[in-house]
């Protein structure tokens, strides 16, 4: 009876939060959480259409940066989990990281990350401590970074 009451709660506090969502897509919205992901001196290029909330980021080559601990696939796989869930009228996000002698770009949809990884981002959004509790001890690893990285990520 305690779960059900849980879940009960829970569908209400995302019913709730959905409904009082901004559904558009802001461009300094998507700029100020760049800002707090990423260093200023590593990204090239931000394009963004708000009215179809959609975003693309070139990053410049640094291999310095983008290697260590291979960044560039915690980049695909958790930062844009992470600008899904603080934006949520962004649909699609086009990343693209030159990584030693190669590019690497991947083009993803919201609904295709939430399928991937069996998430919600407005469960993500509203339910506190959620992340750091559920999504970050299945997938905040090299492991599922390379895992991500092999199935999203194109290499040119």
């Amino acid at each position: 009876m305690k779960k059900l009451f849980s879940q009960f709660c829970l569908s209400l506090l995302l019913l709730c939060s959905v409904n009082s969502m901004a559904a558009d897509f802001n461009r300094n919205e998507f700029k100020s959480q760049l800002l707090s992901l990423f260093p200023l001196g590593v990204m090239k290029t931000i394009t963004i259409n708000e009215e179809k909330g959609e975003a693309s980021l070139t990053f410049k080559k640094n291999d310095v940066y983008f290697t260590a601990g291979e960044r560039f696939k915690r980049i695909f796989a958790i930062d844009s989990v992470k600008l899904f869930i603080t934006l949520p009228g962004l649909k699609s996000l086009t990343l693209v990281i030159p990584v030693g002698d190669t590019i690497q770009t991947m083009t993803i949809g919201a609904e295709e990350i939430e399928k991937y990884y069996q998430i919600s981002f407005n469960e993500l959004r509203v339910v506190s401590g959620l992340w750091q509790t559920d999504f970050s001890p299945r997938y905040e690893h090299p492991e599922a970074w390379n895992k991500f990285a092999a199935k999203y990520v194109q290499e040119k």
